[in-house]
């Protein structure tokens, strides 16, 4: 099954996308990350095929990750 790792900061859109996601047969985790970091550390121990990530969050960006 192919891994999604999924990173925003609205919760509603977190939540819509997992769905949408899920229902179309993919593995999914999310989260509102905190810091650069904290994203290399769910990478490794998710180890996603894919991550889909808001551009413009407070503190991390999507280009940064």
């Amino acid at each position: 099954m192919t891994k999604i790792l999924l990173l925003d900061d609205s919760s509603f859109l977190r939540h819509y996308l997992r769905g949408s996601l899920e229902e179309a047969g993919y593995e999914v985790e999310d989260f509102l990350p905190g810091s650069a970091l904290e994203v290399l550390e769910w990478v490794k121990a998710f180890q996603p095929d894919m991550v889909i990530s808001d551009y413009n969050m407070p503190l991390v960006d999507g280009q940064t990750t």
